[in-house]
């Protein structure tokens, strides 16, 4: 085996194991849930900020970045930039949809 095959066969490796499967991605979604579910309790206040969703998608991010980092080296973005922020969208709206509660019900 020569060099380039040697490298072809180390990339073919580590991109293998960089996959994630849906059922991984059902699980990230839920975590991040919770993440959201604990954000919004540690500041109830949250939802009145102008930036609040970015300030949980910074949190989350981070959150999430931290826990896997074991799983996705710092040097790959694969993670970051392909995978994350459609997990985090989808995660906002399941929980603005069913876990939010209806703020116009308690507008005077």
């Amino acid at each position: 085996m020569n060099d380039e095959d040697k490298t072809l066969q180390l990339l073919g490796d580590l991109v293998s194991r960089l996959r994630i499967t849906n059922a991984d991605k059902q699980e990230l979604v839920s975590s991040m849930l919770y993440m959201i579910e604990d954000l919004v309790l540690s500041d109830p206040m949250l939802y009145a900020k102008s930036n609040y969703r970015d300030i949980i998608i910074e949190e989350l991010t981070d959150l999430v970045c931290l826990q896997m980092t074991d799983i996705f080296p710092s040097h790959t973005d694969y993670f970051i930039v392909d995978i994350l922020p459609k997990l985090i969208e989808e995660a906002l709206y399941i929980y603005n949809l069913f876990f939010l509660p209806l703020l116009e019900m308690y507008q005077i």
